[in-house]
């Protein structure tokens, strides 16, 4: 993996207002967190390995709300597009999904056709990052949670 791709640990998380599942306008500093965020960036719903990702932040996301942060998932694909997939997924998902359908937000943290999670603390600063250029790979919840604990 590269490091020079995306924002680097310690820099600010760019701002970005976008829509919801539900077409509601989202912003950055908008999004509910204790401690901070666990944002995924994911392609869409119609790509395998971003699904399973989604799932795996379900099945999480109880813990990391123990820790103080809140998932969102950020993809390419359309609100309605999103709506759809979060009406069908069983259990529920319980975090946001937003749209970048122009992939502006994507291309703003330099994470154009990559996946990546950023952990992201209360003050907007990037903790940790772990990229995923190939959509292969998931980074493991334990190394989450050790960032997660560190903050």
């Amino acid at each position: 993996m590269t490091t020079e791709i995306g924002p680097q640990i310690g820099s600010q998380a760019a701002d970005f207002s976008l829509l919801n599942d539900q077409k509601q306008t989202i912003a950055l500093n908008q999004l509910p967190a204790t401690k901070g965020l666990l944002l995924a960036f994911i392609h869409g719903t119609w790509c395998s390995a971003c699904v399973q990702t989604l799932f795996r932040l379900r099945q999480y996301e109880k813990m990391y709300l123990k820790e103080g942060f809140s998932v969102v998932a950020i993809a390419i694909d359309s609100p309605s597009a999103l709506n759809i997939f979060r009406r069908s997924a069983q259990p529920v998902l319980g975090f946001p999904l937003l749209s970048d359908e122009t992939e502006t937000v994507h291309q703003n943290y330099g994470l154009y056709h990559i996946g990546a999670y950023l952990i992201i603390d209360h003050n907007l600063t990037i903790r940790g990052r772990f990229l995923d250029e190939k959509h292969q790979g998931w980074p493991g919840h334990f190394r989450i949670m050790e960032v997660m604990q560190a903050i």
